[in-house]
């Protein structure tokens, strides 16, 4: 989106809007002279025709790991999870014996 600005005025940096790209997050809009980043809401004084770039970074992924404690197997999840994302907790289930002692007096 192209927008006109008289010489020597200020310029608000506008925000990403609805932009998305997959697996990344929005860190900012990049100088494609200077390479300085802005944030949404900041302002500058314009001296020349500017391109400002959307700048993104791939959103970090983590891991879950199970640990049998002592036991023996337990569940693998190989996913790759990404901040904010729901993780389904996998339960291994043994046959377990639960005994009952009542004592009557």
């Amino acid at each position: 989106m192209d927008t006109e600005y008289y010489a020597d005025s200020d310029v608000e940096v506008m925000s990403e809007g609805d932009m998305v790209c997959t697996d990344h997050y929005f860190i900012g809009w990049k100088d494609s002279v200077t390479e300085e980043i802005y944030q949404p809401g900041d302002t500058f004084e314009i001296a020349a025709d500017v391109t400002l770039l959307a700048t993104w970074a791939e959103n970090p992924t983590y891991t879950v790991s199970y640990d049998a404690n002592g036991g023996e197997g337990g569940p693998n999840d190989n996913t790759a999870y990404q901040t904010g994302e729901t993780i389904n907790i996998i339960f291994a289930r043994q046959n377990v014996l639960i005994q009952h002692l009542w004592i009557h007096s």
